[in-house]
């Protein structure tokens, strides 16, 4: 059998539904190498995960099996995604979430359940992802468990929207552990923007670091992952003005 490895991320937070995840795989694959990318991305937040995973996934070894479950609608008539993205096998609802793959990507939905047996109506990570990636992961093809998946649910998180010359429309993707705040508005604005105002709070300083800002200021900077960022300087951005992901945003440009 392959020795892959099977990288998670899911909102499951600190619970056993993340743990069964890795257990099922080993099942399926005993020289699977199981990882957890995280389990806290927020319920629901279907483009925070797909952001998380789009910065994350090119750190792991090409052949790499990513199980992303982030599924409001578990149960229901929406289709298992499999998408085939330079090396990488990524498995998801079709709700979004792998929309960075997918131009680029060949998917298959999945067809064949016959696999799986006594499958839940709350439980496909546990019932379909973890098996079907357990399976991957052993090498078998994709080809295997479905058809090519023609239409497959697209969000285009990473644009944010013109609203005119100078005012873009954009979003958090994501709040981090210290309460920076990861905006959909890329690094390469920065030099143009006149301010960015969110939750009644208008930024308009920018720096390279943390380091170099003042205290108790909000301020923009260009993060790891090239979209702009904002943050407190040793505080929580987020928490103070009650950021979170999805939060609405207008970046002004000079």
């Amino acid at each position: 059998m392959a020795n892959k490895s099977v990288i998670f991320i899911t909102d499951f937070g600190n619970s056993h539904y993340a743990g069964i995840l890795h257990g099922v795989v080993l099942k399926y694959n005993p020289n699977a190498n199981t990882i957890d990318l995280t389990h806290n991305i927020t319920p629901f937040a279907i483009v925070e995960a797909s952001y998380i995973l789009s910065v994350s996934y090119g750190y792991f070894p090409q052949g790499s099996v990513f199980v992303a479950v982030v599924d409001p609608g578990v149960g229901t008539e929406r289709d298992v995604l499999i998408t085939l993205y330079k090396e990488y096998i990524f498995i998801a609802p079709d709700n979004g979430l792998l929309s960075p793959f997918l131009n680029e990507g060949k998917t298959f939905k999945l067809t064949n359940l016959r696999i799986f047996e006594n499958t839940s109506n709350t439980f496909h990570g546990r019932d379909i992802f973890a098996p079907l990636a357990g399976l991957l992961s052993r090498g078998e093809p994709a080809e295997k468990f479905g058809v090519l998946k023609e239409n497959p649910t697209l969000i285009e998180w990473w644009s944010p929207q013109k609203l005119d010359n100078q005012t873009y429309q954009g979003i958090v993707l994501h709040t981090d552990r210290f309460g920076n705040a990861i905006t959909n508005i890329p690094c390469s604005y920065l030099r143009n923007i006149r301010e960015i105002r969110i939750k009644g709070v208008i930024i308009q300083d920018h720096f390279t670091s943390f380091g170099h800002a003042p205290y108790d200021t909000p301020f923009m900077y260009c993060g790891s992952s090239n979209f702009i960022e904002i943050a407190l300087r040793e505080n929580n951005f987020a928490k103070k003005y009650g950021v979170n992901p999805l939060t609405p945003l207008l970046c002004i440009l000079k």
